[in-house]
């Protein structure tokens, strides 16, 4: 089995979560052009931008690491890291729903790092494990 580059896929993982980020605040123009700090009722606690960056940094995250998780899970066959990128997408997008309920954004932004730190984490393990594996065959040649 080939060894994939991990940089290009991390850029590409990265470009991936920039242009997320930017469609995703683009809508945030209109907004944008008022006086002051724009609150939403929902989530009166946080400013409205600030929640959108927070938001969007976790999708960066998440995005650049399912990146490698998935060219991973697609170079090894690996059925567990092929699925897990989706449903974590999926996880990811539905708990930004908690946001639409009153103070709901208290409780949905720490899910959504957690599910970023998840994605972080499985994937910092596999490329561990890659790592070692790589290390033990050119130790035995």
């Amino acid at each position: 089995m080939k060894d994939i580059a991990a940089a290009p896929i991390i850029a590409g993982g990265l470009g991936h979560g920039v242009a997320h980020a930017v469609f995703f605040c683009i809508s945030l123009l209109t907004p944008a052009f008022g006086p002051g700090t724009f609150f939403v009722d929902r989530c009166s606690k946080i400013p409205f931008f600030l929640l959108s960056a927070l938001i969007a940094l976790a999708f960066v995250t998440i995005h650049t690491f399912s990146m490698v998780i998935a060219f991973n899970g697609y170079a090894e066959r690996n059925k567990v890291d092929q699925l897990f990128v989706p449903i974590v997408h999926l996880v990811a997008g539905m708990v930004t729903l908690v946001n639409f309920a009153s103070g709901g954004c208290i409780i949905g932004i720490p899910l959504l790092y957690f599910i970023a730190i998840l994605t972080l984490l499985h994937c910092g393990k596999m490329v561990w494990r890659r790592l070692t594996e790589n290390r033990g065959r050119q130790g035995s040649m």
